[in-house]
C-alpha cells in the first residue's frame, strides 16, 4: 500500500474511534507513548508501522491497556 493509502485508512479508523476529525488529526501528529514516543503519522512508512498504529487504535477503541 502507498503511504497516502495507509494514512487514509488510519484517519478513517481514528475518526471512528474519536468521533471527531479534529481529534483524529491531532492524534495522528501527537507523540504516542504506546508507539515508543513516535507520532502515528511517522510510522506509516510500511505495513509494519500501519499494523502498529491500527493495533493502538483498536486498543483505544476497546479500552485496552496500552
Amino acid at each position: 500500500m502507498k503511504r497516502a493509502d495507509l494514512e487514509e485508512s488510519v484517519l478513517t479508523k481514528a475518526f471512528e474511534v474519536f468521533e471527531s476529525s479534529e481529534i483524529a488529526q491531532g492524534w495522528m501528529t501527537a507523540p504516542c507513548r504506546a508507539l515508543g514516543g513516535a507520532t502515528p503519522r511517522s510510522l506509516l512508512l510500511d505495513d509494519r508501522g500501519f499494523q502498529l498504529v491500527m493495533r493502538e487504535l483498536h486498543a483505544i477503541e476497546h479500552g485496552l491497556p496500552i
